[in-house]
């Protein structure tokens, strides 16, 4: 019966240490990976904006060369809060689809001042002809190459592929199921309680072995992580999508090492206050024999 107990025990144990890692990536999901909060607070810290700025510059010198029109016409007619608005709502729509809020579409820009600005500039230059015919043309590519820069998600090219939908239907059961994790996580504790009832003590020793051993799943990889620099490992051409690549995976780093961390000291707690326990109950087992004795004599 003994061993049939510890069995039981052992497999409570190790079907907690998954319960907890999996309640860890549920609170990722919601806190970091689909939550566009997080990506607008680590892109603003970051010099995404900056270097979009200057890619979008990049591609009005090409576009001013095929035209004719000065570079600073098109770059005076956009604001770099007008950017980070597109931004935004690209990450908000983006967000909005990976929880099945809506459907995801592409942030469009407002090219009316483009267009103004363009007019203005053929008007005082005395530009007519084919150029004036061509102006909402005009407008349009510019407004399409900071629609370019300005999305850090492109769900449509994925979004037709059926591995892409079965990774989101996943995502999306992870992150609606927290509360669940968070009850099985303590149903299980509660069957170590009801196991251990002439032994509280010892929920602590299993307890904090769980605690340890998932914290140790999440805290090795993310030193692995950071000892190869993945985060910096990007071979990627556009500095700006390289920027934010590298501070979204430092992001979820940090999460998954303070989480853990965070977890390892709890189990360590816990296995010092059974330990404590332990010896107090130890020690007045002892003293309590050695009375009983004394009395027989």
């Amino acid at each position: 019966m003994s061993k049939l107990r510890n069995a039981v025990i052992y497999i409570i144990s190790f079907l907690l240490m998954f319960a907890l890692l999996s309640m860890q990536v549920s609170f990722f999901l919601k806190t970091r990976m689909l939550n566009g909060s997080f990506y607008k607070k680590v892109l603003g810290k970051s010099d995404y904006y900056s270097l979009i700025e200057k890619e979008i510059d990049f591609g009005f010198k090409n576009l001013s060369m095929v035209t004719s029109i000065p570079q600073e016409v098109f770059s005076e007619s956009v604001s770099k809060e007008a950017v980070k608005a597109l931004s935004y709502k690209n990450i908000d729509s983006a967000e909005g689809y990976m929880k099945y809020k809506g459907e995801y579409s592409e942030s469009k820009i407002d090219t009316n001042k483009l267009y103004n600005n363009l007019e203005k500039y053929v008007q005082d230059n005395k530009l007519n002809g084919e150029l004036k015919s061509q102006l909402t043309a005009v407008a349009k590519d510019a407004g399409k190459i900071i629609e370019s820069h300005a999305a850090l998600f492109s769900i449509n090219s994925v979004a037709k592929y059926s591995q892409f939908q079965s990774f989101r239907r996943v995502l999306f059961l992870a992150y609606k199921n927290q509360l669940l994790t968070v009850m099985v996580t303590a149903i299980l504790i509660l069957f170590l309680v009801l196991i251990n009832w002439q032994s509280l003590r010892k929920v602590l020793l299993w307890v904090g072995s769980s605690l340890i051993a998932s914290s140790l799943m999440t805290i090795i990889p993310c030193i692995l992580a950071i000892y190869f620099k993945i985060a910096y490992k990007y071979a990627i051409d556009i500095p700006s999508l390289k920027i934010a690549l590298r501070a979204i995976t430092l992001g979820y780093i940090n999460y998954f090492l303070s989480t853990g961390v965070l977890f390892f000291l709890v189990g360590i707690m816990c296995m010092v206050i059974y330990s404590f326990v332990d010896k107090r109950e130890r020690t007045k087992a002892y003293v309590m024999r050695r009375k009983a004795r004394k009395s027989f004599n």
